[in-house]
């Protein structure tokens, strides 16, 4: 049989082909990410967002730990830097108001 010949003469190397006893075939591969990454080999993290804007645009993303995390501007705080920090100290407003930095 010329066909099983020519698998055969294909993997003459050794190759895994040839172990298989199967041709060679040009195969595409494409990562699936799992739900906190992204990219072509999904090594960049996905952050938490406010209305689509990581980190709330007030931090960087990082992945600390292998799990991706906001790193928050010096006012900014909480999971996805939305808590303002008034001069860059948490304030509580001892529990009777809501902080609110004037800018």
């Amino acid at each position: 049989d010329a066909g099983a010949g020519d698998d055969a003469d294909a993997d003459a190397d050794g190759g895994l082909g040839a172990i298989l006893g199967v041709a060679r075939y040009n195969v595409q591969q494409r990562c699936e990410c799992d739900a906190l990454w992204e990219g072509e080999a999904c090594n960049v993290p996905i952050c938490p967002d406010l209305d689509g804007v990581q980190c709330s645009g007030r931090g960087a993303c990082d992945e600390t730990d292998d799990v991706p995390a906001c790193i928050c501007n010096a006012t900014w705080s909480g999971e996805i830097c939305e808590t303002p920090k008034c001069d860059g100290v948490l304030n509580n407003c001892n529990g009777n108001g809501a902080c609110s930095c004037a800018r």
